[in-house]
């Protein structure tokens, strides 16, 4: 928040240059009045000053005209800065609200990003040991599906055979998976720390957005899994 803390220091600083443009604005009134004073009891007494003291009046006029002047120019510049501080106060809280949006869609997509790589690594750490267990069950079925049609399992033989080919490609499957696991472990480790290190809206659209990608991905791998 340094840029706010900027702006109310230049905002204070306005505020005391406002402060002393009233006080000299007062005073240059009170002169104003003064002159017209004069003026008019020159017009009505004309006899009473001198021709120097005519000048001084009129000398007087147009210097609080210039003060006038300069005062109007500090206003307008005042004003034009007050404009600035405005419009950059805008922008400060347009970018403040675009950032906590972005940081709700992180941490949303961040969570389900978490739950699915806890879903991904809670099956792939026990259905590998359940697939080696029904292949080594059906080895010894296949043992006892030879030689005739003594054998225990000989019905058994032909889907014998075609569950252990279909335990061997789930099993292939599942180390592709677990691999796959492990990059998006990863993956989700640096777009945390990247959701914590960026500030700005631009860079943090670009983290949700790569998020959003590998939460998607990781979606969809745990999907697949589950029909393993």
């Amino acid at each position: 928040m340094g840029t706010l803390k900027k702006l109310e220091k230049e905002a204070e600083a306005i505020k005391e240059q406002l402060v002393d443009i009233e006080a000299k604005e007062n005073d240059i009134k009170a002169k104003r009045q003064d002159a017209r004073t004069m003026i008019d009891d020159a017009y009505a007494n004309p006899d009473n000053y001198l021709s120097q003291q005519i000048d001084g009046i009129i000398d007087g006029i147009n210097d609080l005209r210039g003060k006038v002047d300069n005062l109007n120019d500090k206003a307008d510049k005042i004003e034009q800065d007050v404009d600035k501080r405005i419009e950059e106060l805008k922008d400060l809280l347009a970018k403040h609200n675009t950032t906590k949006a972005l940081d709700k869609d992180i941490n949303d997509l961040l969570a389900k990003f978490k739950d699915d790589l806890a879903g991904l690594k809670e099956i792939i750490g026990k259905l590998p040991e359940q697939i080696q267990k029904l292949l080594e069950t059906l080895a010894e079925m296949k043992k006892g599906s030879v030689p005739d049609e003594s054998a225990d399992y000989w019905e058994e033989r032909k889907d014998i055979d075609r569950w252990i080919d279909l335990l061997e490609k789930q099993q292939a499957a599942l180390k592709q998976i677990a691999a796959q696991y492990e990059e998006k472990e990863k993956k989700f480790k640096t777009l945390s720390a990247d959701a914590k290190k960026h500030t700005e809206p631009a860079n943090l659209e670009q983290v949700r957005d790569e998020l959003k990608k590998e939460s998607d991905d990781t979606a969809a791998l745990l999907d697949k899994t589950y029909d393993c």
